[in-house]
């Protein structure tokens, strides 16, 4: 199934300042293309699952994690959180 992936403006603040403190800004990048790509297909069976009780998933895309949530019904992705994980050279 299909999804269209939307960033939060919380999301789109962190990632901004992921990107511009990061030693290697093209891991970045490439990280956060290969997300969307990921993302744009099944993405409610992508990713963790956070709690029970919320439709939220996470998942990692060194050098970075996304919060997100996916709706099936909307075919609609929306990254909630960014935060970076680690895994620059």
């Amino acid at each position: 199934m299909k999804y269209t992936v939307t960033f939060s403006d919380e999301a789109e603040a962190d990632l901004a300042l992921i990107w511009l403190s990061a030693p290697d800004r093209d891991s970045v990048t490439n990280a956060t293309s290969l997300l969307d790509a990921l993302l744009r297909h099944d993405a409610h069976e992508k990713g963790r699952r956070r709690n029970a009780e919320s439709n939220e998933r996470a998942i990692d895309v060194l050098p970075i994690q996304c919060v997100f949530s996916a709706s099936p019904v909307d075919r609609l992705v929306t990254v909630l959180h960014i935060r970076h994980v680690g895994g620059d050279t």
